[in-house]
């Protein structure tokens, strides 16, 4: 018995001395790979007008396994506007421009998807980018309120003043050095009804002829008619120069202006009656040039036209207006005549080269509204003026006149004309160029100015209109009695 036990361990011990050592352990699995995720925001704000080089948002995100990442845009409504490095700076491809929005929706909030990928797993954001207005150097400075449905500025010739007129008939001479305000007339025998009174101001700035050495102003008459005044700074006493029978109690749209010194353009409105628009004698619905000829003293005979009086009145230059406004430019000599339909708004520009002309220029009311047919049919052969800029609601319905900033302070607006609309409250610019193609400007190319017309005091709730100088400052109204410079911001 102890003889086969003690075989039996060393049998067990002979067994065990050929092995060498612990069997190696199975190798631990590998985490299986997780996509990445998105660790920057989703929302980013940059100014306008930023540089194309310029990082606008880094992305950062983070791998899971640790793996290398790389971001790429995936997509949004606003891909087109960026471009994104393997890294995550995102910029943009063109100078972003608050007031000329480039996302699709036109809201300057831009909608961009990112993406981020390991080389096998990736995520998506959402990214919002708002572009926020840069005041671009401009000021807008007020110089008086307390005004009474004021409608017009004028520059007052060689000083630092300007006419203002209230539609009521007061006109008011301001510093726009001091803010210092004079009244120095009060029109009389006006009335305001159907938007009439005091229509527009104009000083000669030329002061070259004594005898049309003061300013004038357009005025609805009590009984209805335009009235061409003139007046001393500091009396209430006026001189008629031109009246132009006009409806009693209709709607007024009509404004003068002088161009280049002398003559003086008038546009009128077509009294309410479209028929007068295309009527070559009447004196309604046109633009007129006044021109001198040279009768000093009291007379019935204070201006002249530069037509013969056969095909047209002598006064008529251009024809087809329903509820116009007027700006002159100095140097290429061409007005600007804004015009008022019932459903679109336009600017026009006429180079006073085609003055004098047989065959007058024709803006089309009322048988067309802009590009737009209008009412009525047009006789055989009827051609009419292609508006340089028109446009119809939601962006507005009342025209004002437009201006052309000629000075270099601001060099924002340099090379741009301004124009708005009353019953909106928009300001616009665009390209003075863009006006003069032959095409009419789209609305896509008009830059919005609202935030940049800002004031240091008070709020533009709104404005009436934007006027221009002679040196060529700029001065907008606005309806609740105030009157503000516009000008480089200190």
């Amino acid at each position: 018995m102890r003889r086969a036990a003690l075989a039996t361990l060393l049998f067990l011990s002979g067994c065990d001395s050929g092995g060498g050592g612990t069997p190696t352990p199975t190798p631990t699995p590998a985490p299986p790979n997780a996509a990445p995720s998105f660790t920057s925001a989703a929302a980013a704000a940059v100014a306008e007008n930023s540089a194309v080089a310029t990082t606008i948002y880094q992305a950062t995100a983070t791998d899971p396994n640790g793996d290398p990442l790389t971001f790429s845009i995936a997509g949004g409504d606003d891909a087109a506007r960026f471009a994104i490095t393997a890294a995550g700076a995102l910029t943009f491809v063109a100078k972003p421009d608050f007031e000329l929005p480039g996302d699709a929706n036109r809201d300057n909030v831009y909608l961009v998807q990112l993406r981020v990928s390991d080389a096998s797993l990736s995520a998506t954001l959402n990214l919002q980018v708002t572009v926020t207005n840069d005041r671009e150097g401009i000021r807008l400075r007020r110089l008086t309120t307390g005004l009474n449905d004021p409608v017009f500025v004028s520059g007052e010739a060689r000083t630092n003043n300007i006419y203002v007129a209230e539609r009521g008939g007061k006109i008011y001479r301001l510093s726009y050095i001091t803010g210092e305000r004079t009244l120095v007339h009060t029109a009389s025998n006006i009335t305001t009804a159907g938007n009439g009174g005091v229509l527009a101001i104009a000083d000669n700035f030329s002061k070259i002829d004594i005898n049309f050495n003061h300013p004038y102003y357009l005025a609805s008459a009590s009984n209805g008619d335009l009235e061409v005044r003139s007046f001393t700074a500091g009396s209430d006493a006026y001189q008629i120069w031109m009246t132009i029978p006009h409806p009693a109690n209709g709607q007024y749209h009509s404004t003068l202006a002088f161009a280049g010194g002398f003559p003086i353009y008038l546009v009128t409105d077509d009294g309410g009656v479209p028929a007068n628009a295309q009527d070559p004698f009447s004196l309604l619905g046109k633009v007129l040039r006044l021109g001198d000829c040279r009768v000093t003293g009291p007379g019935s005979q204070r201006f002249c036209g530069p037509g013969d009086g056969v095909t047209h009145n002598p006064y008529v230059v251009a024809m087809g207006l329903h509820a116009p406004g007027l700006t002159w430019e100095d140097g290429p000599r061409n007005l600007y005549i804004t015009d008022s339909g019932p459903t679109w708004q336009e600017i026009n520009v006429m180079p006073t080269t085609v003055v004098g002309s047989a065959t007058v220029p024709n803006f089309g009311w009322p048988y067309f509204e802009g590009a737009a047919a209008g009412t009525g049919t047009p006789p055989a052969g009827f051609t009419h003026a292609t508006p340089a800029l028109q446009y119809s609601p939601p962006l507005g319905s009342a025209i004002f006149p437009s201006v052309l900033y000629r000075l270099p302070e601001i060099a924002a607006l340099g090379g741009k004309t301004l124009f708005g609309d009353r019953s909106s409250g928009n300001i616009w610019s665009v390209p003075t160029a863009s006006l003069l193609t032959g095409a009419p400007v789209p609305t896509t190319s008009f830059e919005q100015r609202n935030a940049d017309f800002v004031p240091d005091v008070g709020t533009v709730d709104h404005p009436v209109g934007i006027f221009q100088d002679f040196p060529g400052y700029l001065f907008l109204i606005d309806a609740d009695g105030e009157v503000y410079m516009i000008e480089p911001a200190v």
